[in-house]
């Protein structure tokens, strides 16, 4: 059975198709990219799942379950996280501030026990910390659990932003353009902790870029959009061979890099 599947999803605004007949399955320890022109629908499929826009037509599957129409907290607490292509940290919060709070949505006090901090909410309180701690170590960044957010160098606050995903305890880990702003040393660097995050948490991972290195470097699978339309689907080599891929996204990408690296 498919950790995440989605069949015939559909999303029109208005009379805008975004995402058109849009199909795809995700095994259990998968690393999946999902590329394309801007606008042609990539960050539409990840609200769709997430539940942030309900399909026009078709269905999403989790663990053979529709969440399609669940609201986008219900979906978080079955086992799907995600970043934004925008960071969404909360910057004047410590790095340990920012995981804890994502921890507390698995807490088990009441609202009697929270009002009147009884030894039950301390408990609970103490192992969010310690759990929050002990992920931040995980990731290489247990030496900033107390620095501000806003005072990491970018690519540091790109990983909190992952941690606190896995905050959550997902089964699927949606990443929107985790290398966005970042140079070609961090990129790499990147690349490496994408690894290490799914081997050792064993999640699975669906993931928008647009750095071909890093898609082409640590994805199992490919998924190419056009105007909201599957074009491609397969390896990284049979993306990177691909007439109408190389037409559509990869000249461009090539043309753009090699533009920026003239400069």
């Amino acid at each position: 059975m498919a950790v995440l599947e989605l069949s015939g999803v559909t999303k029109r605004f208005g009379g805008l198709t975004a995402v058109s007949d849009f199909n795809i399955s995700i095994q259990e320890g998968e690393l999946v990219g999902l590329i394309g022109p801007n606008g042609a629908g990539k960050t539409t499929v990840f609200n769709l799942i997430t539940g942030m826009y309900a399909p026009t037509l078709g269905s999403i599957e989790f663990l053979g379950e529709r969440i399609d129409g669940r609201k986008p907290y219900e979906i978080a607490r079955r086992g799907i996280a995600r970043t934004f292509q925008n960071l969404r940290l909360f910057k004047n919060l410590t790095a340990l501030q920012n995981v804890a709070i994502a921890r507390q949505l698995e807490c088990r006090y009441s609202f009697f026990d929270a009002a009147f901090r009884t030894p039950v909410f301390k408990a609970e309180e103490r192992r969010v910390l310690d759990d929050s701690r002990e992920l931040l170590e995980l990731v290489g960044l247990g030496d900033k659990a107390y620095e501000r957010a806003k005072n990491l160098p970018y690519g540091y606050q790109r990983k909190l932003e992952i941690a606190r995903a896995l905050a959550l305890n997902p089964k699927v880990l949606l990443l929107d353009e985790p290398a966005a702003g970042m140079n070609p040393e961090e990129s790499l660097n990147l690349m490496d902790f994408i690894e290490d995050v799914q081997e050792k948490f064993g999640v699975t991972i669906f993931l928008i870029e647009h750095h071909m290195e890093v898609v082409m470097g640590i994805c199992d699978r490919i998924v190419v959009l056009n105007f909201g339309c599957t074009i491609a689907e397969g390896t990284p080599l049979e993306i990177q061979e691909h007439e109408e891929v190389i037409k559509a996204y990869l000249g461009e990408v090539q043309n753009d890099d090699e533009s920026h690296a003239q400069g």
